[in-house]
């Protein structure tokens, strides 16, 4: 072999090895802009969930409320919606619309938690409040299921 035989080899291999690491670089920064999006999504997802479940709870805590001190005026109960769950229902509502390209796979269950809320907001009696409540409770959780099942 020849001189130029060997150099013509060690250009090919420096030349193939500095293209390889190029390649390498670049599909190694690819995935990592793959893994920061993934993150962001499951953190938002995660935080839409983490905020139903808060609204449950509130929920959960008027209902028990107006129970156990046996609440029948329409103006106490409102009261206690309004300290208790209207604000973490707003808590979900900007959520939602901040992050509604990442949460639109939910579009269609969130759309029937706020016709149940619109409904609920419609009542004027506490019978009417107690029913639609109910309902809006079942809705929430049905949707805090189906984010939780898909992620």
């Amino acid at each position: 072999m020849k001189i130029n035989d060997w150099v013509s080899i060690i250009v090919e291999i420096l030349g193939n090895g500095i293209v390889l690491a190029i390649f390498g670089k670049w599909l190694d920064l690819k995935l990592k802009k793959s893994e920061r999006k993934d993150e962001l999504h499951s953190n938002t997802i995660n935080s839409f969930y983490q905020e139903l479940l808060k609204l449950n709870r509130q929920l959960l805590k008027v209902k028990f409320k107006a129970h156990m001190n046996n609440i029948s005026d329409i103006k106490e109960i409102i009261k206690l919606l309004e300290d208790n769950v209207l604000t973490q229902w707003i808590e979900v509502v900007i959520l939602y619309d901040t992050y509604e390209y990442e949460l639109r796979r939910f579009e269609k269950e969130y759309k029937r938690l706020e016709q149940a809320w619109n409904d609920f907001i419609m009542q004027t009696t506490p019978e009417g409040l107690d029913k639609k409540l109910e309902e809006f409770k079942k809705i929430n959780k049905e949707l805090a299921a189906t984010v939780n099942k898909k992620y």
